[in-house]
């Protein structure tokens, strides 16, 4: 299975896991999942996509939680 596939099935269980949480925790996290999902269907490596994941979920979580919490 594609590594781009694996990123987008990870993002849709986070995103259902929100649904049942409504605490904006494991959507911020989705929505990384998603941006490694892109990374990885540009074909960058697995290195890089796990990169992108953490950098992504750091700036969701503090940038966008804030922000839903209000």
């Amino acid at each position: 299975m594609p590594d781009w596939v694996v990123w987008f099935l990870l993002a849709a269980a986070l995103a259902v896991g929100e649904i049942f949480t409504l605490a904006f925790f494991l959507g911020a996290i989705a929505l990384a999942a998603a941006v490694a999902g892109v990374v990885a269907a540009a074909g960058v490596g697995l290195a890089l996509q796990v990169v992108a994941f953490a950098a992504a979920t750091a700036g969701t979580l503090l940038l966008l939680r804030p922000v839903a919490v209000r």
